[in-house]
């Protein structure tokens, strides 16, 4: 008897006051989830009208709104059942421990009334939540219905936006990831197409925007086709060698040619021009210490002179001064311009 004693007394003054607040904290937590859901069921029509959300995510937030509604439901009927029967029972059944078989009776039908009505709500949540995914289900086969797309036009479909970038990071394939607003496919229009070329860092401040350019093509046959400077990067990419390089764009005319994207292309864009010159090829003219030189022959002797250079373009270097027209140009190994210039010295 006293064992009961101090088991009552422990209950009552203790484990059914801190089994109390856990439930009255899970209502309270279950409140402010369901208070939370609902204002953002409330934010969504006024989204969806703006096209931030689509129609799918408002049914999951509508459901989400629904799971917290019964979850807050739940949690208020755990505490009033504890109030209401569980704490009494327990205080009964303790105070009552060896009371006749009847009492006991009685409690076990209050226990199993509690279970039965446990189960109950357990049932009515899973029957909304049912319902909620056959709605759900029926929108997912009436979106799958409109999901064949039709082209407005004839022309070649290609994968992503055809205005950005030059391809797709990840293939579209069945179950790929989507996002609003997304361009998938893209009909491009072949009339007027973009070359992309690499400029050297040494060689793009000669370029400016709307500079003629001549493109020439493979298309059956060798085609050249006149363009323009478009777009010239910001920014340059860095190779693997450290050297830096910038996109250039050159748009043309393509109509008639019969081209598809991604085709390869020889770019030459003219800077100037200049006739009556006097040139060598690029590889002769060698820098050293600021200045530009060239290796000649005269009489058998090899001599390091210093010239002054104009346009470079085709591999060949204009020679402003320092040369004359019939002097012989050594192009021998380095080894051997070296040793010329320390003759000239």
């Amino acid at each position: 008897a006293k064992e009961a004693s101090n088991e009552l007394r422990a209950y009552v003054e203790g484990r059914n006051l801190v089994e109390e607040r856990t439930k009255s904290v899970r209502l309270e937590e279950a409140a402010f989830n369901l208070k939370k859901a609902r204002e953002k069921l409330g934010r969504m029509p006024g989204l969806l009208e703006d096209g931030f959300v689509s129609a799918e995510e408002v049914s999951v937030c509508r459901v989400e709104a629904g799971r917290a509604e019964t979850e807050h439901l739940k949690a208020g009927f755990n505490l009033e059942v504890f109030r209401e029967y569980e704490r009494p029972m327990e205080i009964a059944r303790r105070m009552n421990a060896e009371a006749a078989s009847g009492s006991s009776l009685a409690a076990e039908k209050k226990r199993l009334e509690v279970e039965i009505l446990h189960a109950g709500l357990a049932i009515e949540e899973k029957k909304s939540w049912l319902a909620d995914l056959a709605e759900e289900h029926g929108k997912l086969r009436e979106v799958r219905g409109r999901a064949v797309v039709k082209s407005p036009a004839d022309g070649l479909v290609t994968y992503g936006d055809s205005d950005e970038g030059w391809g797709r990071d990840e293939e579209l394939k069945v179950g790929a990831a989507v996002w609003g607003d997304e361009v998938l496919i893209t009909i491009p229009d072949l009339s007027e197409m973009k070359a992309l070329i690499k400029v050297p860092e040494n060689r793009v401040y000669m370029l400016r925007l709307g500079l003629a350019a001549r493109v020439e093509v493979s298309c059956g046959g060798r085609k050249t086709v006149e363009g323009r400077v478009e777009k010239i990067a910001e920014l340059a990419d860095v190779r693997g060698d450290d050297a830096r390089e910038f996109d250039v764009e050159i748009v043309f005319d393509s109509a008639g040619l019969d081209l598809k994207p991604r085709l390869t292309a020889t770019i030459e864009i003219p800077l100037g021009s200049a006739s009556g010159v006097l040139f060598v090829p690029e590889h002769a003219v060698r820098k050293e210490a600021g200045t530009s030189r060239v290796t000649v022959s005269s009489g058998g002797i090899l001599a390091s002179v210093e010239v002054r250079t104009g346009m470079t373009g085709g591999g060949f270097v204009e020679i402003r001064e320092g040369l004359s027209e019939g002097d012989l140009v050594f192009m021998g190994p380095e080894e051997a311009q070296e040793g010329a210039e320390d003759a000239g010295r």
